[in-house]
């Protein structure tokens, strides 16, 4: 039987995934609309994306240490991505989730679809964070002209110390993918030993050690 609403809005349960990611995915597998609330995550960079590839688009950006696999000109790759980030980000979304549902039931888990979704999806929205906050100023900036999105992009892949600026997120990102992840999928201790094997990698079937708050 589906879990009735908790009547906590999103923006809470959001925000409580950056402070308390296991706790707040072992509360949120309560509410009725937590599907509902994957979604809206995932919608957050998605949108933020959309929105950095048009304002790199107007400001004249594009790749510039990289030849895209797609067959689409340098000059209009942003403006392709305008399109295709946003759909991509769901995309994914979906297949991981389902890839690890998968996964999981070849170590006997029995964990919902619906379930690991959540926990991906609350991951997604909040982990992208640490790079969606570099790569969208910097477009904004651009499309208003304060940089120059060409040069700019230039020093991002040479010995400068804005090279700095781009590789610093993604090392946040990857600080805050593993509580986000990892906590969040073995958020609830009912959630099956070999669900939490698959994200997060404990063969003998122990807690792991990214979930200090699961007990």
């Amino acid at each position: 039987m589906e879990s009735p609403p908790f009547g906590r809005p999103f923006l809470s349960w959001y925000l409580g995934y950056f402070v308390k990611p296991g706790r707040t995915y072992s509360s949120l597998l309560e509410d009725g609309l937590r599907v509902r609330f994957a979604v809206f995550a995932v919608l957050i960079p998605a949108v933020g994306y959309t929105i950095m590839y048009q304002c790199g688009w107007l400001a004249g950006g594009g790749p510039s240490s990289f030849k895209p696999w797609l067959a689409i000109p340098m000059d209009e790759y942003f403006k392709y991505d305008i399109f295709i980030a946003g759909p991509s980000m769901f995309l994914c979304w979906v297949l991981a989730s389902g890839a690890i549902q998968l996964i999981s039931g070849l170590f006997s888990g029995t964990g919902s679809f619906e379930n690991t979704a959540v926990a991906l999806g609350f991951g997604i929205g909040t982990a992208t964070w640490a790079s969606l906050i570099h790569d969208l100023t910097d477009a904004v900036l651009g499309a208003l002209g304060i940089i120059d999105m060409k040069a700019y992009e230039a020093a991002l892949n040479g010995p400068t110390f804005w090279r700095g600026t781009a590789v610093d997120p993604l090392f946040d990102l990857l600080r805050l993918a593993r509580p986000a992840f990892c906590e969040g999928i073995a958020g609830r201790p009912r959630i099956e030993l070999a669900q939490i094997d698959t994200a997060c990698g404990d063969r003998a079937g122990r807690v792991p050690e990214c979930v200090p708050d699961l007990q």
